[in-house]
């Protein structure tokens, strides 16, 4: 039998200090993120499940859950130094270079994410996917002038 899921909205300090708790005892939380710097890996409301590091520490590639000065990102790691003790960290949807950051502000790794198969068809998720990717390909004023063109929207 499944054990109910209570839904308590946390402030950012709060899941910090939460998902600790819960990585030092070897266990998984879950919740809804917030955001878009991981857009489309993982889009504003997707439910993550995050877990404790691998035996052999952050791997380049993993989604991490990172604590920065303006509080706990879900971001990539993209780089690491020879020794180890830094990485560079950026979320999917950014084009700077990343965050340079202490391997120990990186307490949990993302092992699962959760996204209806009603959002993922979504209109708005489908043009967010385009822009995101002319964006990237440098091309994003393409889309507004199409909006503009075919529908009258104008920014």
């Amino acid at each position: 039998m499944n054990k109910p899921v209570k839904t308590t909205l946390l402030l950012s300090s709060e899941l910090v200090e939460l998902a600790r708790e819960v990585i030092a005892k070897g266990g998984r939380l879950h919740f809804r993120t917030r955001g878009h710097s991981m857009f489309p890996s993982i889009a504003d409301g997707d439910e993550v499940v995050i877990g404790p590091l691998d035996p052999g520490g952050p791997q380049i590639g993993q989604v991490v859950l990172v604590d920065t000065q303006s509080g706990p990102r879900l971001h990539r790691l993209i780089a690491k130094d020879a020794d180890g003790k830094y990485f560079v960290a950026r979320g999917d949807a950014e084009l700077s270079a990343g965050d340079r950051i202490k391997a120990d502000q990186i307490y949990a790794r993302i092992v699962q994410t959760r996204r209806p198969l009603s959002r993922w068809l979504s209109p708005g998720f489908i043009l967010a996917m385009l822009r995101t990717t002319l964006r990237r390909m440098g091309l994003e004023g393409l889309i507004s002038h199409f909006l503009r063109k075919t529908r009258g929207i104008r920014k």
